[in-house]
């Protein structure tokens, strides 16, 4: 997994998945990138498959998101969760 570029952290704490979806598209910065297996814990923040990974390997990251390299491992742990399980930040 990738996580969040400095100045841009996850914010640390406990939650709640309160959103799932399989094909979302952010284009909250202003560009579409796509973010398969999305899995919402705090606003916009998630846990997703992220296809620049292979090209741009740990150099990159998220604005908060924590990017999973392998897109079979990012749907295994989408199909894990439900709506309303815990997700602890450290």
């Amino acid at each position: 997994a990738r996580f969040a570029m400095p100045g841009w952290e996850s914010p640390v704490g406990d939650y709640r998945v309160w959103y799932m979806n399989n094909d979302t598209v952010s284009n909250i910065f202003g560009e579409r990138t796509p973010m398969p297996y999305a899995v919402f814990y705090n606003r916009d923040v998630a846990i997703h498959f992220s296809d620049n990974f292979a090209d741009m390997g740990y150099e990159s990251g998220s604005h908060g998101c924590t990017q999973v390299k392998d897109y079979q491992a990012a749907k295994w742990l989408y199909e894990q969760l439900v709506v309303g399980d815990r997700v602890v930040v450290y």
